[in-house]
């Protein structure tokens, strides 16, 4: 018998840390958005200048997340193993691999014990087989655990970035950029027009690593949007948590017992 209990256990308490950590930095995002357009109107704000400023709170709560999705992934290798009549042992676990050449040198001991059919599954939900729209998120998942539990805390803070346009009016003076917003104001100031300024900024609070940025995975956040690739922490850990949810209900699918995985 295939027993879920622990597996649906940690994504459940990821999904509920995952939700409480949207709301607060949607708070705080929307704090530091109000915050930025006045500055920009200051003309004294630069957007996205210098160190970033680790965030502390935010990047131990990824973590957690990460790391609980991440272990029940494990966890489901073991109720597999045992689920098939089989003892599963200290090597077993989930492995997530880049290259397949090191995937089928080292899949083959983490997944002793598993079914053929569970074995192929496994197989193509890996990041190079992205063309399943899960690999890369799961290999999101891992790298932030890496860096999480190996290395020190992700670098988990906010991003901004202004524009700026005369309402009712789009033309040459249009700006788009980092300094966008102040450019304008600038351009405009003691001038009739400087009224008709409109002052955007988006915020988010974003992974910054270059590891991280470097995987690539498109979010369609408005951060992206603006050519920066740093994934936004809440983005990347639901898609993380959604592909999570999607292999443990596949698999599951093919144990001996089915059992839904909870949301």
């Amino acid at each position: 018998m295939l027993g879920l209990q622990g597996v649906n256990a940690k994504i459940g308490r990821a999904s509920e840390s995952l939700r409480r950590l949207e709301t607060d930095i949607r708070g705080f995002c929307e704090n530091q958005r109000l915050q930025l357009v006045r500055e920009v109107q200051e003309g004294i704000h630069v957007v996205d200048s210098g160190p970033p400023e680790l965030l502390i709170n935010y990047s131990i709560r990824a973590g957690e997340i990460a790391y609980n999705l991440r272990s029940a992934l494990d966890h489901l290798v073991w109720q597999l193993v045992q689920a098939n009549g089989k003892t599963p042992d200290r090597r077993s676990e989930f492995p997530i691999f880049l290259e397949e050449s090191e995937y089928f040198k080292g899949a083959k001991s983490k997944l002793k014990g598993t079914s053929r059919r569970q074995r192929e599954l496994i197989a193509s939900f890996q990041p190079f087989r992205s063309h399943n729209g899960i690999g890369p998120h799961l290999w999101m998942l891992h790298t932030i655990c890496n860096i999480d539990k190996h290395r020190h805390l992700n670098v988990v803070n906010l991003h901004s970035f202004s524009t700026a346009h005369l309402e009712g009016e789009v033309g040459p003076e249009l700006t788009h950029g980092q300094t966008g917003g102040l450019g304008l104001l600038t351009l405009l100031k003691g001038t009739e027009r400087e009224c008709k300024v409109k002052i955007d900024v988006v915020a988010d609070v974003c992974f910054r690593d270059d590891e991280l940025e470097a995987i690539g995975v498109g979010y369609g956040s408005e951060i992206e949007g603006t050519g920066l690739k740093r994934p936004p922490v809440v983005l990347a850990l639901s898609s993380c948590l959604t592909a999570v949810k999607t292999v443990v209900q596949r698999l599951a699918d093919e144990a001996p017992v089915s059992m839904v995985v909870v949301g």
